[in-house]
This record gives structure tokens, sequence and C-alpha cells, in this order.
């Protein structure tokens, strides 16, 4: 029941716009799993390098990462989206890029 509660709200936090602070950043390197290569982009001042690890694990499984909640992307280049439970606008976003 509150894991059920905790992703709804972590859905809503994820769908709502970031405030103009939280800029997005790139990171410098493309993440690669399983031959495809992704864009990472975080918000809210997270790192690249959790970033990039909760976004493999999730990609690679379908599972998030314990400490994390993510999404998958439907439609367009938005391939998966991750945010930390204990701080949710810290978001980690991965863009389909090619195959490698």
């Amino acid at each position: 029941m509150i894991r059920s509660l905790v992703l709804a709200c972590a859905c809503v936090l994820l769908a709502a716009p970031a405030p103009a602070s939280a800029a997005a950043r790139a990171c410098p390197r493309p993440l690669v799993v399983d031959q495809q290569a992704f864009d990472v982009h975080t918000r809210g001042g997270l790192a690249c390098r959790p970033a990039r690890r909760a976004l493999r694990v999730f990609i690679r499984t379908a599972e998030a990462p314990a400490g994390w909640v993510c999404a998958r992307g439907h439609g367009g280049r938005l391939a998966a989206t991750c945010a930390r439970e204990a701080r949710p606008r810290r978001i980690a976003r991965a863009y389909t890029v090619r195959e490698v």
C-alpha cells in the first residue's frame, strides 16, 4: 500500500514541470545498454553517475533499483525516466539516440 502511494506520488511529480531553478543538464557521454545508445539528462542537481547507474539497471531489467522510481517512455525519443524516492525532484531521463 505504501509503495503504491509512493509510486503514485512519484509519477505525479515526474509529470509535473520542474521549477526554473532545476535546470536540465546533459551528461557528457551516451549510456550504452545492449547495443543501444541513450543520451542522459538530469534535473534537480542529480549527478550523472547515479543517474546513469539507475537508468542502466532499469533499461536492462525493467525493475527500478532500490530507492528509485522509474517509468518507460512511450513514443518519441524518451526511453525511460527515473527519480529518487527520497528526493523526487532529482530526475534522470534517457533519450534513444541510435543502435551501436
